[in-house]
């Protein structure tokens, strides 16, 4: 999803905030982006439609008769060598553009092969965003990447291979650690034993409303909200789901989350922390307020904040616009604290500059003095 497009050529200038910036949005789960329709289009007008606002959505979250556009194809690196990665990225692109949806894929690998068909879903993700980043944004466009839930792990994986790409990251109600262990992680897997039960009842139901007519569909969806307001993005995204293929993959990434997202990476969190801001819910039953005061405590400087407005960890279906408010004045704060650090280093470089011109070796008669002893000897003369 696309609101705006990214400046086709580098500006070395800082003269326009919006130059080579661009925000990149990196849903939670289920993964798809259209969930984020408003949020996105909020912050869009937020900023006067100079900063665009793209989106993607998780890879097989979302049926291909909902997909626009083609995916490219790794052409390994410069001097037409295929490392392993591109391998991997290639396998994933070739699956997502020319295999349909609803596949079910038994992959067999042979030798190295094993490697590429070992990857774990929440892995594949991390590639295909980074796939996504590399086919279709510019180079030299710096990402503001706003991540939600499990988003916000992807997102972290994806920092040591974006460089100085990535300019900011904001993390939304951060799924970043221990996933099981929080209140609806409890709850879940105390379910566990009957997932294969709960997953085959749950593609049976969706499988029956498949059959139903979109707008019986946004009548059931918008009869499960009560009386709430229900966006028409809302509507579109969770009718685009009524598919069989893309609830399955949220179901087994949901699965693949409880037992990969453990204790937190401290070490990556502490490279990347000086362009990382954590926003955490008071009453998030997937990531409990107590682990927003742990971030503060293992990372003092780091820039944590926790919502006032009882906003809910789907933000997206009631507080889309109140978020993307958040994060809008937030960006800015922070990037106008860049900006001014930038120029009192460049005031600065100026001023040492200044001193290394002023004290600049003379060379006369084949030996170097310093310009104050040069200085020197001329006053003593004249004296």
């Amino acid at each position: 999803m696309k609101f705006g497009e990214p400046s086709p050529n580098a500006t070395s200038t800082h003269s326009s905030k919006d130059s080579n910036l661009m925000f990149l949005v990196i849903p939670g789960n289920p993964g798809v982006i259209e969930y984020y329709e408003k949020f996105m289009e909020t912050l869009y007008l937020a900023n006067g439609k100079k900063i665009p606002v793209w989106g993607i959505s998780h890879t097989g979250h979302v049926s291909t008769k909902h997909m626009d556009g083609t995916v490219k194809i790794s052409t390994g690196s410069s001097a037409g060598i295929f490392s392993l990665q591109d391998q991997i990225e290639h396998k994933l692109a070739f699956i997502q553009h020319f295999v349909p949806s609803q596949t079910s894929l038994i992959l067999i690998g042979h030798s190295i092969g094993c490697r590429l068909t070992n990857e774990t879903s929440l892995e594949q993700q991390v590639q295909h965003k980074l796939l996504f980043i590399k086919a279709h944004i510019p180079r030299h466009t710096r990402l503001i990447l706003v991540s939600h839930s499990i988003g916000c792990f992807i997102n972290l994986r994806l920092l040591p291979h974006l460089g100085k790409q990535s300019y900011y990251n904001f993390f939304l109600f951060p799924t970043i650690e221990r996933l099981s262990s929080s209140f609806a992680g409890r709850i879940i897997c105390a379910f566990s034993p009957f997932f294969f039960l709960i997953r085959w009842l749950l593609l049976t139901l969706v499988f029956l409303l498949s059959f139903l007519s979109t707008r019986i569909q946004s009548g059931i969806i918008r009869t499960y909200f009560g009386r709430s307001v229900v966006d028409e993005c809302i509507l579109r995204a969770t009718t685009s789901i009524f598919d069989t293929s893309c609830v399955d993959y949220s179901f087994t990434l949901g699965q693949e989350e409880l037992k990969v997202v453990k204790e937190l990476d401290k070490d990556l969190v502490e490279k990347h922390i000086d362009r990382i801001s954590f926003y955490y819910g008071w009453n998030d039953h997937w990531c409990p307020i107590e682990f927003g005061y742990n971030m503060k405590r293992h990372f003092p400087s780091a820039d944590v904040r926790f919502c006032e407005n009882k906003i809910e960890h789907a933000f997206v279906l009631r507080f889309s616009d109140k978020m993307a408010a958040i994060v809008n004045e937030w960006f800015h704060r922070i990037y106008n604290a860049k900006t001014e650090r930038r120029t009192v280093q460049n005031g600065q470089n100026k001023t040492n500059t200044s001193e290394t011109i002023h004290n600049v070796t003379l060379y006369e008669n084949g030996e170097s003095e310093d310009v104050f002893r040069v200085e020197k000897k001329f006053q003593n003369k004249l004296l």
